[in-house]
């Protein structure tokens, strides 16, 4: 599949150059409770952020997956082959943005910027985003009274997509969509479900709505 530009995310290698920590074939890896300043990069290898740090600074890896523990803070987050796990009461300052890789949001974390990803799921339990959810290809979860504070964005496929399934949006127990779900493709299959007093404040554009 031809690979897809999602808003920063494809700049992550070029970025990679710049005058701040790199790490090449290991982990970076900052210990709780400690405070770094700058961008914190990792080619082929992970990044784990302990609880209660302060990055001053984006976290970026190539080929390697982010893991940040509970009550920690940091800027921006963004992995091309790799997953995002954010740990309970963590602040995300701007974006979280995967390209092969699924983000997961433990409860109470707050993301104040988007959450992006292209071939990957999403999943957020008791947590907030205050700007959009976008995907491509992946599924999005929100669980125990999750907030979207602005819309759900299915966005259209630029090239060879390879869609062959219906993607899921699934909006339950408590969470709200303050925002609207727009689907850019209307030949797409999404499917929206509202379960357990999960709404949609907005339009739900494009995609078929079921009610559990």
């Amino acid at each position: 599949m031809k690979m897809v530009r999602i808003g920063g995310v494809m700049l992550v290698v070029m970025s990679l150059f710049c005058q701040c920590n790199m790490r090449v074939n290991s982990n970076v890896v900052i210990e709780s409770g400690r405070k770094v300043h700058g961008t914190q990069n990792s080619i082929n290898g992970s990044i784990e952020i302990g609880e209660e740090a302060l990055v001053k600074g984006s976290c970026r890896s190539v080929n390697g997956r982010i893991d940040v523990k509970q009550k920690a803070e940091v800027e921006k987050l963004q992995t091309v082959n790799g997953s995002i796990f954010l740990a309970s009461q963590v602040r995300v300052h701007d974006d979280v943005a995967s390209v092969n890789g699924e983000i997961g949001c433990d409860s109470g974390v707050e993301i104040d910027g988007r959450i992006q990803t292209v071939n990957g799921n999403v999943y957020l339990n008791q947590s907030k985003v205050y700007r959009d959810v976008e995907t491509y290809n992946g599924d999005i979860t929100l669980e125990n009274q999750s907030v979207v504070h602005g819309d759900i964005v299915v966005k259209e496929g630029k090239g060879s997509t390879n869609r062959q399934h219906a993607l899921n949006i699934r909006v339950d127990s408590g969470s709200v969509v303050e925002g609207n779900i727009l689907v850019e493709q209307d030949d797409f299959e999404v499917h929206v479900t509202l379960a357990q007093g999960g709404r949609v404040e907005g339009k739900v554009k494009n995609a078929s709505v079921f009610e559990e």
